[in-house]
């Protein structure tokens, strides 16, 4: 956690205490209800927390997918995809990023064979736009039948 967002401020906080106690006040009827749900418990717990840090983190609160964004786009963003080895990996790997990345620049493949020379690991550096175009890359990559894992 970087140090700035240690220190909220005093109003930032204020309302984050407010929220939490709101919250807190909701999750003692839900947990009445649930009586000894120790797993009702803790979500609610967490529903508060998580409602208090957006409380006091307005730039960090939620995009309107509903998910929060850790990444900032367009960004590089590296993918690694390991598959068989086989003379047409990269290139069948290259021409699938390139459809989902069209300025995707042949140079940013770093291509390692395992020890015993079964299988080919490649790391490709792509500009992401957005996360739904990751999504599908990755999508793409996954349903490859030459690709084995992708991270």
């Amino acid at each position: 956690m970087k140090d700035a967002d240690k220190h909220v401020d005093k109003a930032s906080s204020d309302s984050a205490d407010k929220a939490v106690a709101e919250n807190a006040g909701n999750a003692g009827s839900s947990v009445e209800n649930n009586a000894g749900s120790g797993a009702a418990a803790a979500a609610d717990q967490n529903a508060a927390d998580n409602a208090a840090y957006k409380a006091a983190h307005p730039k960090d609160a939620a995009s309107d997918n509903g998910k929060e964004e850790i990444f900032t786009f367009p960004c590089d963003f590296p993918i690694k995809v390991m598959g068989k080895t086989d003379p047409a990996f990269p290139d069948t790997i290259i021409a699938l990023v390139t459809q989902h990345d069209p300025t995707f620049d042949r140079s940013r493949v770093e291509v390692r064979p395992s020890s015993g020379g079964n299988y080919t690991g490649l790391t490709v550096t792509v500009t992401a736009n957005s996360r739904a175009q990751l999504d599908q890359l990755y999508i793409a990559l996954t349903g490859h039948p030459m690709v084995k894992y992708v991270l």
